[in-house]
């Protein structure tokens, strides 16, 4: 018998009592993206129309907690930066947080431009600050789950290669019935099936022929074990990537911390 889980990526603004009653009766996940305070929010999240997208998100919130109350399961808020938001990083965390009272979250980089060497340090300064104020979460006594940290801690602590699951383990349905191995196959437009015929396994093994390919510089990456771009199926080369970048900068503050953050947070659970 094969069990299926199911998780929705939505902005939110067609939320509605039907919908969640849906979600709730067969166990769907919920990620609802939502970059911070309304002037950072509707920087890069703007409709047809013009309008950002924070208000009609914000009236939401109520259907959202009714989803965590009826289900159980905690609703992941994936913020998203970019070059004219990444200095609002850490204070998008904690309004999420402290404000909001959002417990999962989860926070990327636009990694389809690329990124000066300034912002680079802007990234740093912020991660830092992000770390800090997880932390002192903690030790405060109001946790959080952030799935930055924390994936990238435990993909430290294990010393074993990465495999990536994309097209194996799970998949990416699009409306129209596409399918695809991951967000990045939905951003390059890179289907490999479709809901009427099935999966392309020759597309799917050609994907992973070219991964190997691509990698072969990282092979002797010392960071290579724990590392997150190196399994990737898209990645042109991990060791020039954004994301190969991000996990140097997590590697670094987690050493600092580790003491800190073994005694606070290793053994935590949603």
């Amino acid at each position: 018998e094969i069990k299926f889980k199911y998780t929705i990526s939505t902005n939110g603004i067609l939320l509605d009592e039907e919908m969640v009653r849906f979600f709730s009766k067969y166990c769907f996940a919920i990620k609802i993206s939502l970059d911070g305070r309304e002037y950072v929010n509707d920087v890069n999240r703007v409709g047809f129309g013009g309008e950002g997208s924070y208000k009609f998100v914000n009236r939401k919130i109520p259907l959202l907690n009714e989803y965590q109350k009826m289900t159980r399961k905690i609703v992941q808020v994936t913020s998203v930066f970019t070059a004219d938001t990444i200095e609002y990083y850490s204070d998008t965390i904690e309004y999420l947080v402290s404000v909001k009272n959002f417990r999962y979250i989860s926070t990327t980089l636009d990694t389809n431009t690329s990124w000066s060497n300034d912002e680079k340090k802007i990234i740093e300064y912020e991660v830092r600050k992000a770390f800090d104020f997880f932390l002192e979460s903690f030790k405060r006594g109001n946790p959080f789950y952030w799935k930055n940290a924390f994936v990238y801690y435990n993909n430290l602590e294990k010393e074993r290669e990465r495999v990536c699951g994309a097209g194996n383990l799970f998949y990416y349905v699009a409306c129209d019935g596409r399918i695809f191995t991951c967000g990045l196959g939905v951003a390059r437009n890179s289907p490999i099936g479709d809901i009427q015929n099935g999966i392309d396994k020759d597309r799917l093994w050609e994907l992973h022929k070219k991964r190997r390919e691509n990698m072969k510089n990282c092979i002797q990456c010392s960071y290579k074990v724990s590392c997150n771009s190196y399994p990737c199926l898209y990645l042109d080369s991990a060791e020039d990537s954004l994301s190969c970048e991000l996990f140097r900068i997590y590697r670094k503050i987690y050493y600092e911390k580790k003491t800190e953050y073994d005694q606070l947070i290793k053994n935590f659970r949603l």
